[in-house]
């Protein structure tokens, strides 16, 4: 995935420790489809024999049966994995979940990159919804993290992750598959890890209906993120033209 007329990337160190990465889709060029071509089954079921048609079809599937906000956040998702494995960080999850087909997993993701581990966490929403920012997104995204990781929330995140870090296809770093083990045993006995151990990225991912008019505002960001605790961070911002443009792909040689 590199810039072009299609998508727009740029990175920045906003202080230290904290990278912004903002990234403007306005259409899927044919640049930007063989490289969803390259990874949408990895992402999709790992290390998988499965034809593109077939995982096309399997995705399509599923967010046909889902609401206008099951099918932005289940996207928006997608295209977080796609970035972060352009950038080369090594995905030890599947986007689709183990249970009932969907694609709920505890985190979002979680991924090695330079011997460091990064939880990830995405929000979405469309620009028609009164008063929508990234920043907004980025602090609710934050937030179900450090829900999850210190105890606050319904179910036990490291054991949906275990899971998805444990399954062959996946091919995860034993060392993951047993650290993430270790804080699953840990937060069944109430031992809560705090937020401030881990590497983390929160996304927001804005859709927009016509030309995406929208800028990242680095200053509100910022003072967003000024509360956050982590031992490094990492932000995505994805302005997306319509969630159409996914579902036009997933259409192609089907």
């Amino acid at each position: 995935m590199i810039n072009n007329s299609s998508i727009i990337i740029t990175r920045k160190e906003i202080k230290k420790n904290v990278f912004i990465n903002i990234l403007k889709i306005n259409e899927l060029d044919d640049k930007l489809k063989e490289f969803i071509d390259c990874n949408i089954v990895s992402i999709y079921k790992g290390n998988r024999t499965i034809s593109i048609q077939l995982t096309k079809k399997l995705i399509l599937e599923f967010l046909n049966k889902k609401d206008l906000n099951g099918q932005m956040g289940s996207i928006s998702e997608f295209f977080i994995h796609l970035f972060l494995r352009s950038k080369n960080y090594k995905q030890a999850c599947l986007w689709s979940n183990l249970e009932e087909n969907s694609m709920k997993k505890g985190f979002d993701g979680y991924y090695s990159f330079e011997n460091k581990d990064w939880i990830v966490e995405s929000k979405s929403g469309s620009s028609s919804t009164k008063g929508i920012s990234h920043h907004d997104k980025l602090e609710k995204a934050y937030k179900g993290l450090k829900n999850s990781i210190e105890g606050k929330s319904s179910n036990n995140p490291w054991e949906n992750a275990y899971y998805h870090a444990s399954i062959p296809t996946v091919n995860a770093k034993e060392s993951i598959v047993k650290n993430i083990e270790n804080l699953s045993l840990r937060y069944m006995t109430s031992d809560f890890a705090n937020i401030n151990e881990f590497n983390i990225i929160p996304c927001s991912t804005i859709f927009f209906e016509g030309s995406i008019d929208d800028e990242a505002n680095e200053k509100e960001i910022l003072s967003k993120i000024n509360n956050f605790e982590y031992k490094e961070l990492e932000i995505i911002c994805i302005s997306k033209n319509s969630i159409n443009l996914f579902f036009n792909y997933l259409k192609e040689t089907i």
